[in-house]
């Protein structure tokens, strides 16, 4: 459920025009949101959830 918020959020904020860096940004903050006991690495797994490549 987590993934699925972050990645909704991340491709909102791209489908709406939103740079790369920001979309990716609110991304992090959700993830955040769900999980506040995690802050490393969390830019780095969202951007392999977000990665065209990511199946799972």
């Amino acid at each position: 459920m987590c993934r699925a918020a972050v990645t909704r959020a991340f491709d909102g904020m791209t489908l709406s025009g939103a740079p790369y860096d920001s979309a990716l940004s609110v991304a992090c903050r959700v993830f955040q949101h769900h999980h506040p006991e995690h802050n490393i690495g969390v830019q780095e797994l969202i951007e392999q959830w977000i990665s065209p490549e990511s199946v799972h």
